[in-house]
Order: structure tokens, then C-alpha cells, then sequence
């Protein structure tokens, strides 16, 4: 989860990621051109930000965990 608002520098120190935040939120304010008028407030903009940050989120922890939840599946209540 931290990954998203933290990652590695070149010398491996833990620093702000600031692309991984910044990239999104501008995306997402250039979308707004072609989101309707009553959609482009900054209340809704701020909403799929947040809904972007949350997915990716939710795919790292996917990603790192999806081994062990699929061993969990795949495992039989009879064995």
C-alpha cells in the first residue's frame, strides 16, 4: 500500500512519489474536457482521484498476495 505514496530513490531511500501522485490528479484534471459540464467540479475530480489511488492499492496488494489467495482457493475444504 505504501508504495503508491512512497517509493525508492536511486540511492534507495524511502522519498515521496511524487510522480505516482501528481501524474493521476493531472490526468484526471485534464479529463474533465471531456467529462459533462455537471461533472467537472472539483468534488468529482477529487473522487476518481481518490478511486484511481484506491485501485492501485488494491493491485499492489494483489499483485504481492495473489500466491498465497491462490493457494488459499485452490486448496480443497476435503484435503
Amino acid at each position: 500500500m505504501t508504495r503508491v505514496f512512497v517509493t525508492r530513490n536511486d540511492d534507495g531511500k524511502d522519498v515521496a512519489n511524487w510522480s505516482g501522485l501528481l501524474g493521476p490528479a493531472m490526468a484526471e484534471g485534464l479529463a474533465n474536457v471531456y467529462w459533462p459540464e455537471g461533472e467537472r467540479t472539483a468534488s468529482d475530480t477529487f473522487q476518481r482521484y481518490g478511486g484511481d489511488l484506491a485501485g492501485r492499492v488494491g493491485f499492489n496488494f494483489f499483485r504481492n498476495y495473489w500466491p498465497v489467495l491462490f493457494k488459499k482457493l485452490r486448496r480443497s475444504p476435503h484435503h
